[in-house]
């Protein structure tokens, strides 16, 4: 990740293989987001990986398996982290 300066941000994440296409901080609380245009969802390998490394984060998938990606694209970041935590 690239910051972590206690602001808003969103920003991608890659290790081991594995990545998150956006991860959103804000605050303490962590979203890991994934966008997908076609019928997958976040896969096994991100999601552990991403867990592993952040414990307490959410995930949130976007496309046809989560929210739509117009919404997405619209959307503040603290409406996303928001929507995370409380599905």
């Amino acid at each position: 990740m690239a910051t972590w300066t206690g602001k808003n941000t969103k920003d991608r994440w890659r290790e081991k293989g594995a990545e998150m296409d956006y991860v959103a901080v804000m605050g303490r609380q962590i979203v890991g987001i994934e966008v997908k245009s076609g019928d997958d969802g976040i896969s096994k390998k991100a999601a552990e990986s991403f867990m592993e490394r952040f414990p307490k984060a959410k995930l949130l998938p976007v496309g046809k398996n989560g929210i739509p990606y117009e919404t997405f694209m619209k959307t503040e970041l603290s409406d996303l982290v928001l929507a995370a935590n409380h599905p």
